[in-house]
């Protein structure tokens, strides 16, 4: 009897331990899933949408061509912003082998603004992203509202320049969030691994870059960047 009690307590204490590991493991997978981004959260945000104007970006593989396609995830990204984050800015610049500021750091209620300069864009030219973000880290530099979180859109159909230093000064001195997103034919267009580089990539190994095929799967990740379901491993 004793030798079957000893038993029986051994088979319990197995079965609680075996309860107390599940337990702890539902537990960091619950605390892990309602972790927010450091940058998911309701602080006024300050975005720069970096845009590609080179000539590929006439193409009309995304209709009626791959730079009307961003400028309409552009505007879906904006109108989703100004509905939730009223205290936002937001600033446009364009690059092919140059890049220009477009529209600077502007609050949300100059709509009409930041529309009639989009509808005057052009594409035209060579590629070199890392004009592009540069102009990106003089816009920060003369930003003197440091505490807002900063994120940084760049889409791209190709690749030129050497993006790699400037990207990672954003993403350490600015502590900007970069998501990168390639569109064309095919992934094979783009440089993905550069592009992958580029890309914020958060603790958890989740990188902030993606190749979309066609204007309406862009259309929804600009408005999921916008509300906040890609910030911590979402999935376009």
């Amino acid at each position: 009897m004793q030798r079957f009690y000893q038993r029986f307590k051994r088979m319990v204490n197995a079965a609680v331990e075996a309860i107390d590991v599940i337990a702890d493991q539902t537990s960091t997978i619950t605390k892990d899933s309602l972790t927010a981004h450091p940058h998911q959260n309701h602080d006024a945000r300050d975005t720069v949408i970096v845009q590609d104007v080179s000539g590929s970006m006439a193409d009309d593989d995304y209709f009626p061509s791959r730079l009307d396609g961003g400028l309409q995830a552009t505007l879906e990204y904006y109108a989703a912003r100004k509905k939730q984050y009223a205290d936002d800015r937001i600033a446009l610049v364009t690059f092919n082998h140059e890049a220009r500021i477009i529209i600077p750091l502007l609050s949300l209620d100059r709509e009409q603004e930041f529309r009639t300069a989009l509808r005057k864009l052009t594409a035209d030219g060579g590629t070199d992203i890392a004009k592009g973000l540069h102009t990106v880290a003089k816009l920060f530099d003369k930003s003197s509202e440091s505490q807002r979180v900063r994120h940084v859109i760049l889409l791209s159909d190709g690749h030129g320049g050497d993006p790699l230093k400037i990207s990672e000064k954003l993403k350490s001195r600015y502590h900007a969030q970069i998501d990168v997103i390639g569109i064309g034919g095919e992934p094979l267009a783009v440089h993905e691994s550069l592009l992958c580089q580029i890309a914020t990539t958060d603790p958890d190994g989740y990188n902030h870059y993606r190749f979309i095929k066609d204007t309406e799967s862009l259309r929804e990740h600009y408005q999921q960047l916008a509300t906040g379901l890609m910030w911590h491993g979402g999935k376009s």
